[in-house]
């Protein structure tokens, strides 16, 4: 996957490694060899995105389609586990969300997506609200957005992404000037 989301993953996962047993489904890319360290054992899944951005029928089926096969493969994994808690990152994780929900295992998921349209945002935000233990949200704006749709909840918490302190200590002795930007540049975030 790309953007900063990966970057606050390899964090969680460093800090909690060897504290707990983890067991990581992550979807196929680069970071796989570094993620894999971290954890006891994992499942690389299709990396298929929901297309958050932009509402199409076309787009959407696809996503549907194609999301069974990853489905199937979470089901699968999880079946005969034990579990205590899933971490989901991304709040466009929908077939693992699916898997994690139906296969009873407790849940906390951060929503670092403005999805639209707004008729999907909602229907997510309301399988969330009432399935997950607790939501992390990244910005003030995606806090908003559930206050706004009269979904405010004590499950909702913000966390804003974070920079580890040699990345800032980089960025301080700089004799240029410095524009820092965690994440694209769009309102949302």
């Amino acid at each position: 996957m790309t953007g900063g989301g990966e970057e606050d993953f390899l964090r969680i996962l460093k800090h909690f490694h060897k504290k707990y047993r983890l067991i990581g489904i992550f979807p196929e890319g680069n970071k796989i060899d570094v993620y894999k360290l971290y954890v006891d054992e994992y499942l690389v899944i299709p990396n298929r995105m929901f297309p958050f951005t932009k509402f199409s029928i076309k787009s959407y089926s696809g996503f549907s389609f194609k999301g069974y096969k990853k489905y199937s493969l979470l089901k699968t994994f999880l079946k005969d586990k034990k579990f205590d808690l899933a971490y989901i990152h991304s709040s466009v994780c929908i077939y693992e969300t699916l898997a994690i929900n139906r296969s009873g295992i407790p849940y906390i998921i951060s929503v670092r997506e403005f999805i639209n349209p707004e008729f999907v945002r909602n229907k997510m935000y309301r399988y969330y609200l009432k399935t997950a233990q607790k939501i992390i949200v990244i910005s003030r704006l995606l806090y908003d957005e559930f206050n706004k749709l009269n979904y405010y909840s004590e499950k909702i918490k913000i966390i804003y992404p974070a920079i580890e302190n040699p990345g800032i200590k980089l960025l301080i002795e700089n004799d240029g000037k410095v524009l820092l930007n965690i994440g694209n540049i769009f309102p949302d975030k």
